[in-house]
């Protein structure tokens, strides 16, 4: 994108509702009749309202299966998101060429409603459906995640962070920022974190494959067992409370 571009793209939903046409305008307050109730003074205010909670919450439960996911994709996605990171995040390692063909729809449809704006290279959920859809460290979301890496090991001792690291193979860090970014990495590479997976017992990798779906969160003792030890030990799982 050239300097031009970038300066042109909108910084806000309201800017991006400034250069909609009259058309998409239309189309917006049909699929949201909400939102004109009562008619708003400038679109400054429809986008106000369009990022209310009330709204927000309306707007999305009349998603259909896919779009939802489509837009919880985008709550864990990086803000903001390219349609490429979007599409690996939906399609897999594969491209499932099912998903990479309704992925358009889907996407046009949540920024018909207002719920996405942003160019392809710079998606942005609005704010307030990425704070009901995304996970935290207190509380699963809709998406069945967890929190991330940097959220779970936010009151982690810097001792302990620097043992995970070797635990999982990694040189230790000079500080805790820089030890957490490169665990978060490491997760994130599927290669490494394949061979990883492979070296667990079996036990330990059903845990993980019984969380992957959902609750994400699990009870563990003060004295946990030895297939949970090596996920404790490696931060494949890790404490958002005591004894979770």
């Amino acid at each position: 994108m050239s300097t031009e571009e970038k300066s042109a793209a909108p910084r806000s939903l309201a800017e991006a509702l400034r250069v909609r046409d009259d058309v998409s305008l239309a189309a917006l307050l049909r699929s949201r009749p909400d939102l004109i109730t009562p008619v708003p003074t400038d679109l400054t205010q429809l986008a106000t309202r369009a990022g209310t909670r009330a709204s927000v919450v309306r707007a999305l439960e009349r998603l259909d299966r896919f779009a939802l996911q489509t837009a919880e994709a985008l709550a864990v996605a990086p803000d903001p998101a390219s349609y490429g990171e979007l599409l690996a995040l939906m399609g897999g390692d594969e491209e499932d060429p099912v998903v990479a063909a309704a992925l358009p729809r889907a996407a046009a449809l949540l920024r018909e409603q207002a719920l996405v704006w942003g160019a392809d290279d710079r998606l942005r959920l609005v704010r307030t459906a990425r704070e009901l859809l995304a996970p935290s460290p207190q509380h699963p979301s809709p998406t069945g995640l967890g929190p991330t890496v940097r959220e779970a090991t936010a009151g982690m001792s810097p001792g302990r962070i620097q043992e995970i690291l070797t635990a999982v193979g990694l040189p230790s860090t000079h500080d805790s920022v820089s030890a957490v970014s490169a665990l978060g990495a490491l997760f994130a590479d599927r290669r490494r974190m394949a061979a990883l997976l492979a070296e667990l017992p079996g036990e330990s990798r059903e845990v993980l494959a019984r969380l992957m779906w959902g609750p994400p969160y699990g009870q563990v003792t003060h004295d946990p067992a030895a297939h949970l030890r090596a996920l404790l030990d490696r931060g494949l799982l890790l404490p958002t409370a005591p004894g979770t």
